[in-house]
């Protein structure tokens, strides 16, 4: 009678198992040759940090509300695979860091993450193929899509399927409202086309899911260059935009904090304060803190001849000294990172302004890296061996750094005088056509 009780006990026990296992979604995974010894799972605005084994493995369980995708985030790897998951099923991966290309899903959703690598594909396609206008193009994202979705029901997941469809429908919305990005690289005016102009008008600025798929921002975008006659994003017409078509509150406060932000963090001058307007008038009074604080930082701390903040940064043989040691000349300096492709590319601009200057000792010219990666930097500078002084901002020192000078992005270029004194904190970059021109005006005033 006992050993009935134990039998029945143990498979009460399994079978309770079974159904939890169920609930779960579970990814486990393996990364080799890696700088860390930690990787994060990234869910929407939620971040999970998982320690790796001694072999470089990981396991990772979440019980979800509905499938979805989520990002894993390896230090110093240049990839960022993105993994279906959904409660019942388990995932695989292997990721390289110094073969990033490689990375390798396998598991019960294997054949869920072969279609997902043609479905990009397809769609990076779809916005390359010739158009000859709007609806044609809107015709072929729909034909696009219904033969992407046939592919998918062939699976034979119904929770995919599912995924698979409300995304797609989203995709579409997003492909035609970038519908922009086809006239630009045709040379066209954005309102060129009647029927694009119909649909962006109809868009509803209120609705916060236009929000969520970032079709708002594109819509100031359009609307901006449809004002200015110019493809380049221009961040104070689009607050105007805003300010002057959005009325919902959550949705006007969140992009003018992103827009401001963008705007005055870019070292750009020519409207700071008309932007520090617009943006204190649509924030709500929780969000205007950074905004002040960033207003106050390019209109104090960076105006044209203050003394620049001072900062540590690294050789490349370890010693550590302050960005002052170096004034003496004038100083052309170039912020980059190996990481970053538009940074690599001016480097052969860098040189020619090397060998054109070098024989006047007024001007140094030096790059300051933000790789957290050190072994990659290092490796960076052996291989290339530029002819200039090279250094690296310690990674605890980043953040400081970005904010000290208000740079949301790489590559940046700033220039100071001898004494140490802001001339342009975002300077032409070495390849613009009239850099030289732009030194010499410095050089000879």
């Amino acid at each position: 009678m006992v050993k009935f009780i134990l039998f029945l006990l143990g498979g009460f026990l399994f079978v309770a198992f079974q159904q939890q296992t169920e609930k779960v979604a579970k990814l486990t995974g393996k990364i080799l040759n890696a700088s860390a010894d930690f990787v994060v799972i990234g869910y929407e605005e939620e971040r999970d940090t998982l320690f790796l084994a001694s072999d470089g493995t990981f396991a990772f369980t979440k019980e979800l509300e509905s499938p979805d995708m989520f990002m894993v985030l390896v230090p110093s790897c240049r990839a960022y695979p993105a993994v279906f998951m959904e409660n019942g099923k388990v995932s695989h991966i292997e990721i390289d860091v110094d073969s990033p290309q490689d990375v390798r899903i396998t598991g019960d959703l294997e054949a869920v993450h072969d279609y997902l690598d043609k479905r990009y594909l397809v769609l990076v396609d779809l916005k390359k193929r010739p158009v000859r206008g709007f609806k044609e193009y809107e015709r072929m994202a729909y034909h696009v899509v219904d033969s992407l979705l046939d592919v998918v029901q062939k699976l034979g997941d119904e929770c995919f399927y599912r995924y698979e469809t409300k995304y797609l429908r989203q995709t579409v919305d997003v492909l035609k409202t970038g519908y922009f990005n086809i006239l630009s690289t045709c040379g066209e005016k954005f309102d060129s086309d009647p029927d694009y102009n119909i649909f962006m008008q109809s868009m509803d600025l209120n609705d916060e899911a236009n929000l969520k798929n970032s079709n708002i921002f594109y819509y100031l975008q359009w609307k901006a260059s449809c004002l200015t006659g110019s493809s380049v994003l221009d961040y104070y017409e689009m607050l105007k935009v805003l300010q002057k078509e959005v009325h919902n509150q959550q949705i006007s406060n969140k992009l003018a904090f992103q827009l401001a932000r963008i705007y005055l963090m870019s070292g750009r001058k020519e409207h700071v304060e008309d932007v520090y307007r617009i943006a204190k008038d649509l924030l709500a009074e929780g969000s205007r803190k950074e905004i002040d604080d960033l207003y106050t930082n390019v209109t104090k701390s960076l105006k044209v001849n203050s003394l620049a903040p001072d900062f540590e940064m690294v050789t490349p043989e370890g010693k550590t000294l302050k960005f002052s040691e170096v004034w003496g000349k004038i100083v052309y300096i170039d912020i980059w990172s190996t990481w970053c492709a538009p940074c690599c590319k001016e480097i052969p601009y860098v040189a020619k302004l090397v060998e054109h200057y070098k024989n006047n000792s007024e001007i140094e010219f030096i790059s300051i890296s933000l790789d957290k990666n050190l072994k990659d930097w290092q490796s960076f500078l052996e291989s290339h061996r530029p002819g200039w002084k090279q250094f690296v901002i310690p990674e605890k020192q980043q953040r400081a750094f970005l904010k000290l000078y208000g740079i949301n992005g790489i590559p940046r270029f700033m220039v100071f005088t001898k004494e140490g004194r802001i001339i342009d904190t975002n300077a032409p970059r070495p390849s613009s056509e009239n850099i030289m021109n732009y030194l010499d005006g410095i050089l000879n005033p």
